[in-house]
């Protein structure tokens, strides 16, 4: 269900440097203009975001139905596994929702220093976000993993011997902890530093120009 780490067009980056060193230099610039960029910078960011939502709900969807299904048709011994799931997905993708349900649109009277702010908040939110992904995210699902492993243990087949089965649901936790612990770093690291040096190259757009007595 996990995506890859957002990426973010750094174009736009140039472009506002662009436009705030032509402020800088030259005070007839149009700030109209300069708040115009900067808005259009805010509305791709919350495509980026609502997409990238848009997916997780979507893929999330999927296995809720399956995990709705596997409760409602499944032998009576698994049943409590595709709950545990069932329960694990709806927090993620309701706890997902929570975080970005009060997102307010941009103001069309606003100016360049209140998109400039609404740009930062939003750079904030998402890496708030990322750096709690191994609690809120992976930490539901893993619970649904270690439940599953449980009951695997807990029911040998027949054709294998007692060691041998404790090998394989040994492996198997193994694997799928390290595959976890990968992409809760990733996450972690990877995606919300690329978003923190993002919102460092926003946060120098924008200054007070000095005028000297």
């Amino acid at each position: 269900m996990n995506s890859p780490p957002l990426d973010f067009d750094t174009s736009q980056d140039k472009e506002l440097q662009q436009v705030w060193q032509e402020f800088a230099c030259s005070q007839p610039s149009d700030p109209a203009e300069i708040a115009r960029t900067i808005a259009h910078t805010v509305r791709q960011f919350d495509r980026k975001i609502f997409w990238r939502n848009f997916r997780e709900y979507a893929a999330g969807g999927v296995v809720a139905i399956v995990f709705a299904g596997s409760a409602a048709f499944g032998y009576e011994r698994i049943v409590p596994v595709p709950l545990i799931g069932l329960a694990a997905i709806s927090f993620v993708m309701g706890y997902l929702w929570w975080k970005h349900h009060d997102l307010q649109p941009l103001d069309p009277t606003a100016d360049a220093r209140v998109y400039k702010a609404a740009l930062l908040a939003r750079y904030d939110r998402q890496i708030r976000l990322l750096r709690g992904v191994r609690y809120w995210y992976f930490l539901p699902l893993y619970v649904w993993i270690l439940a599953a492993t449980v009951v695997n243990a807990l029911h040998r087949p027949p054709h294998l011997s007692p060691l041998a089965h404790a090998i394989m649901v040994a492996v198997s936790l193994v694997a799928v902890t390290a595959v976890f612990i990968w992409l809760a770093r990733l996450n972690h690291r990877y995606a919300s530093g690329r978003l923190a040096e993002a919102k460092k190259r926003a946060e120098s757009l924008f200054f007070e120009p000095t005028t000297e007595k």
